[in-house]
């Protein structure tokens, strides 16, 4: 038979994480990053680490494969008027739908020595920049654009050389969704998460759990 074949939806909840990994790669010369520039607690090992910067819940719509339907259409029809998603549900029937879908090391003398010698070259840097800030450069820039310019460039520069001591942190941010079937439930497990490794599973004892309660109501509003 020519038609169409479809699914309803079943409602579920979606508790949408937003977490960031964070790379630490040692710099080339942390061991003197106190000495040099007064940095406590520089680590000389690298690291990766997580952080768990923002929890969302709201209500989804999937396709429930125990509600599958076929609606029959005749055999001349060119175009039936009845519009799924790409899950296969229902999205309008008889009206087109004009919405949008949704997108989918070296030697330690000398290592000490450059260390050093690099150390000085951020001092100096701070220097020009206090200097211009203060207009006291031996060439002053013309104007505000030209300034900022400059001090960007220092800034940029200081930032590298400081990082040869401070080490660097590269943050991945990742987003990870999960789905739960609405039903009665007391402080039951929704996810664990771990500094160390980020989102586990439920039963990963290695993370911190996250509970969710679900209560009932039995009482829907439909006066809207």
């Amino acid at each position: 038979d020519y038609g169409v074949t479809y699914m309803l939806p079943k409602t579920e909840i979606e508790i949408v994480l937003q977490a960031t990994k964070h790379t630490y790669t040692p710099g080339e010369f942390c061991r003197y990053a106190d000495r040099y520039l007064r940095l406590n607690n520089v680590s000389a090992e690298p690291e990766e680490f997580w952080t768990l910067d923002k929890i969302e819940t709201r209500i989804a719509g999937v396709p429930d494969k125990d509600n599958v339907y076929f609606v029959k259409m005749k055999d001349k029809t060119v175009a039936p008027l009845m519009e799924l998603t790409e899950d296969g549900i229902v999205r309008s029937i008889n009206i087109p739908f004009s919405g949008k879908p949704a997108a989918k090391t070296p030697e330690a003398n000398s290592s000490a020595k450059m260390a050093e010698l690099v150390a000085k070259e951020i001092y100096s840097i701070r220097e020009s920049k206090n200097a211009l800030l203060r207009g006291e450069a031996d060439n002053m820039p013309k104007d505000g654009a030209q300034l900022k310019l400059m001090l960007d460039n220092l800034n940029q520069q200081e930032t590298a050389m400081t990082e040869m001591f401070s080490g660097k942190i590269k943050k991945e941010p990742k987003t990870f969704t999960i789905r739960l079937t609405p039903k009665e439930m007391k402080d039951e497990v929704a996810f664990r998460f771990s500094r160390k490794l980020g989102v586990v599973a439920n039963n990963d004892l290695a993370g911190e759990p996250y509970y969710i309660s679900v209560t009932d109501l039995k009482s829907p509003d439909v006066s809207a």
